[in-house]
């Protein structure tokens, strides 16, 4: 595979599987979560999953 066939990430969000977890199913992590990249972007992601 060449690198022109892999997809770029514009932003990643890094976290515990807890608190990733937490954040697909729209409920607060127990520990902050650490966007990297586009951070506008990868905070849209919240807005995704708004929960109940």
């Amino acid at each position: 595979m060449t690198d022109d066939d892999r997809a770029h990430a514009q932003a990643t969000i890094e976290g515990s599987s807890r608190d990733l977890l937490a954040l697909l199913l729209g409920r607060p992590p127990r520990a902050p979560l650490r966007f990297s990249g586009d951070v506008t972007f990868a905070h849209t992601f919240e807005k995704a999953f708004p929960g109940p």
